[in-house]
């Protein structure tokens, strides 16, 4: 390992000796002392800020949000109670389908906003679920499930107020608006719902019995008492109001309120004299309870913002009261600070040490060590420091040997991945492999790269590619080593493994090539795919040990590409090898086949002019059309205005076209004569196609034949009526011909005749 200088954290004498008597102590002293110090103010005034905590959640948040979700409440059981008034009178034609729908959406449209407000208050954690209601309402029959539901709403009111510490309210004007919000306006509306009911029912019976009359005049008592109680309870808030909780829109609110619902109880009772309610009664009333209906809604909603005003403001007090609580607390704990500045240093002081060596050891200066000796325990970390610093840079000098390996791997499969990107794409296997020698001894700077196939017998590695001269020599005069016989390469052939050879020890006598002198290392590497040996990679280097285990596995991977390389070659030159034959056969059969029609058949010929095609068979071409079929070339006549253009199949001449201008026309142009070419070859191409369907309909009529004369002759049972259909067949199937059939008398094929009487003979023409 390098040694460096190391560079040394000095002591800090002058302050060391200021702070000696606390450095006495051990850390478990002086933390202790600290905590105390930091503690005691803490301790002193955490009472006191805790009851302002708790006043904040009780009787701030939690009533906020009580407020909040008992208003979401109101509302949800006044559009149920107007669903349920709507839907009951609907026969009585009191309401239409479009009411009990509109009142239907405004009951779904409060349900999402209590949702939403249930998301919001979750800390009030009530057993009271807006899913549940939620369910029940989508399960609704009749007007008695939406009575359920508002049973339910009463229940979960009541919950809120328990939950939000509302009924609890420390104040004389929140307490006594809460007293409205929570208990008083939620009975009313329940007493004034339930005698809106006993008067839809009297309208729709026309009949008033004297005990819906005594229980209709009770409910507007206890409503006239609560209204009472309540202008009692506003009273005292105005006197108390110290959160400001009050206003007069409340005020006047409430009076309107009062005097709508006298104006209704009077309608009331002055119309249940008689016992009777008709229609048009129903009607005047439901008008008037819409009315004090929305009057209360209105009342309601102005004391709750009054009483959410009143919350606010008290959370506001009492959170200036915490703050002062706190600003105490910190000059106490400014104090502490200052008294415990000195103990404090006696740990910062070596600790400030550590840190700016650390700081110098994590920039880079792994040399960098902290001179501070003592038994406490800043003394052990710094111990613990400078030795642990010690390994560091051992393992440091490690790190960097292994990433330079690490490196040079890298560079070297990288390298590797380029070799086999260019030798991967080529096809001509000479090419990929001198290609992949010269890419070798560039890319690596090895001293010789050659690569050996094996022969068909897989007796001998022949070297196929080199780049050295010397290497070149050997190519010329047809080097070959013997598989599992000669050097490393006939090694790596047979085992399939590749071996390093080094000019020490037993490998030495592997290196008395004169072809290559200056080999001091070598590398066999067999090519190997899909488990089958194609020949072997041997590299070779001027230095004595230019190669380890570890280069096995990198260059064996070059070795791999290179084999699929070569496996690609060989395969990409059979197939052209078996498509030019294939090419070349047909071919030939096409030449013959036109050559057979050509010589059967008399010249035939189209001329085409403006209106008419007229057929010839002269047996002598015009003179330009035997010049473009004896050439093969295209024939372009003397005025200029007549070319005869070849037609060929397969290479082979088979006719020509002869196209002529008007005498008052311009010359042929190149794109006239192309075209005129390109037509000939289409022309080529579809007398090709109907040579080939008329030979397919040839043999397919000769194989009908054949099963037809095949049916028949299977349909006879004795020998002679055998052979004598099966002369008349072929003597009439083939034209101008006679047919003979004759036994032989012995098996062997002797020319004697068994008799005459087995022999026929047919003419065609019978």
């Amino acid at each position: 390992m390098t040694t460096t200088k190391r560079r040394t954290i000095a002591q800090a004498t002058p302050r060391r000796q200021q702070i000696g008597a606390w450095a006495k102590l051990s850390y478990s002293q002086k933390f202790t002392i600290i905590t105390l110090i930091f503690v005691l103010p803490l301790l002193a005034f955490s009472p006191l800020a805790y009851e302002q905590v708790v006043r904040i959640d009780r009787y701030g948040l939690k009533e906020a949000d009580g407020t909040t979700y008992l208003r979401g409440l109101w509302q949800l059981n006044s559009s149920l109670q107007k669903y349920y008034i709507t839907n009951s009178i609907l026969e009585n034609g009191l309401s239409t389908p479009e009411q009990v729908e509109d009142a239907r959406l405004q009951v779904e449209k409060d349900l999402q906003v209590l949702a939403s407000i249930e998301t919001e208050t979750q800390d009030l954690k009530l057993r009271f679920s807006v899913v549940n209601l939620r369910d029940r309402w989508n399960g609704i029959q009749s007007n008695e499930d939406v009575s359920f539901l508002l049973d339910e709403i009463a229940v979960a009111t009541r919950e809120v107020g328990d939950k939000s510490y509302l009924i609890l309210d420390p104040d004389l004007d929140t307490y006594y608006l809460m007293d409205s919000v929570l208990l008083k306006l939620p009975e009313i509306q329940k007493l004034l719902f339930d005698t809106k009911i006993s008067l839809d029912r009297t309208a729709t019976n026309n009949e008033l019995n004297d005990i819906e009359k005594n229980e209709i005049q009770n409910q507007l008592n206890q409503v006239q008492q609560n209204l009472a109680d309540i202008r009692r309870s506003l009273t005292v808030a105005v006197d108390n109001n110290i959160n400001e909780a009050m206003d007069d829109s409340i005020r006047n609110n409430y009076e309107e309120y009062l005097s709508l619902f006298n104006t209704y109880s009077q309608a009331v009772q002055l119309n249940s004299i008689d016992n009777q309610i008709s229609i048009e009664e129903a009607q005047a009333l439901n008008g008037l309870y819409d009315q004090v209906s929305t009057a209360g809604s209105d009342f309601y909603i102005s004391a709750s913002a009054g009483l959410a005003r009143g919350i606010q403001n008290r959370i506001q007090s009492v959170g200036t009261r915490l703050i002062i609580y706190i600003a105490i607390s910190i000059i106490s704990i400014l104090l502490a600070f200052v008294i415990g500045n000195q103990l404090m240093k006696s740990i910062s002081l070596p600790l400030s040490k550590v840190i700016q060596a650390a700081e110098q050891f994590s920039s880079g200066d792994l040399s960098t060590r902290v001179d501070y000796r003592s038994e406490d325990e800043a003394g052990k970390v710094i111990q613990a420091f400078n030795q642990l610093a010690n390994e560091v840079e051992e393992n440091q000098y490690i790190l960097e040997r292994r990433s330079d390996d690490l490196g040079d791997k890298t560079r070297k499969l990288e390298t590797i991945a380029k070799v086999a990107r260019q030798i991967t794409s080529i096809r001509d296997l000479s090419i990929v492999l001198t290609t992949a020698t010269n890419l070798v001894h560039e890319n690596f700077g090895y001293y010789h790269v050659g690569i050996f196939l094996l022969d068909e017998r897989k007796e001998y590695a022949i070297l196929a590619a080199t780049n050295s001269v010397g290497g070149t020599k050997m190519l010329q005069r047809g080097h070959q080593l013997k598989i599992g016989e000669t050097g490393i390469v006939g090694y790596a052939a047979e085992t399939l493994q590749a071996r390093i050879a080094l000019d020490v020890g037993e490998d030495a006598h592997f290196f008395n090539n004169p072809d290559l002198p200056e080999t001091r290392s070598e590398l066999a590497l067999p090519l190997v795919v899909s488990g089958q040996i194609l020949g072997v990679l041997d590299v070779q280097s001027t230095e004595s040990r230019a190669f380890v285990e570890d280069d096995i596995a990198t260059l064996q991977i070059l070795a791999e590409q290179l084999a699929i390389a070569i496996q690609n070659a060989n395969l990409f030159s059979e197939k052209e090898r078996a498509l030019e034959s294939a090419r070349s056969t047909y071919g030939q059969i096409s030449r013959e086949a036109w050559g057979a029609i050509l010589r059967s058949q008399s010249r035939v010929g189209f001329i085409a002019t403006p209106g008419t095609t007229l057929q010839t068979q002269s047996e002598k071409p015009e003179t330009s059309i035997s010049r473009a079929i004896d050439t093969g070339d295209l024939i372009l006549g003397n005025d200029g205005l007549t070319i005869s253009v070849p037609v060929k199949i397969r290479g082979q001449v088979i006719g020509a076209i002869r196209l002529k201008k008007a005498e008052i026309a311009e010359a042929w142009t190149q794109d006239e004569t192309n075209l005129a070419i390109s037509l000939s070859d289409q022309l080529s191409g579809a007398l090709e196609s109907a040579r080939l369907y008329r030979e397919s309909q040839q043999r397919a009529a000769r194989e009908s034949l054949v099963s037809d004369i095949s049916a028949r002759i299977n349909a006879s049972t004795t020998m002679d009526s055998i052979i004598r259909e099966t002369v008349q067949e072929l003597g009439q199937a083939i034209s101008n011909a006679s047919v003979t059939f004759q036994l032989v008398n012995q098996p062997n094929g002797q020319n004697q005749a068994e008799s005459a009487d087995r022999s026929a003979r047919t003419a065609s023409d019978e």
